[in-house]
């Protein structure tokens, strides 16, 4: 993986745990809205996942996809 792409994921993985934390959600509230702990700790610890991932976690934190990663783009080249 390119290095802007391993940097894109892990500021991301960063700003989901920030909004999860913001709404007082733990990690294992997100078991109720379809994620196990497993899969949510390799999400926010920036591992890169796929599209439709993205969708069940923008989804989760009652946010568009664009909503969530926008400005991430602008420092990373992908």
């Amino acid at each position: 993986m390119v290095n802007s792409q391993a940097a894109f994921f892990k500021e991301l993985g960063r700003r989901i745990k920030k909004i999860r934390e913001s709404y007082g959600y733990k990690q294992e509230d997100m078991i109720s809205m379809g994620f196990n702990t497993r899969h949510w700790q390799y999400i926010e610890s920036g591992r890169p996942f796929k599209i439709p991932t993205l969708f069940r976690v923008s989804a989760a934190l009652k946010m568009t996809p664009e909503q969530l990663i926008r400005g991430l783009s602008k420092k990373h080249t992908l």
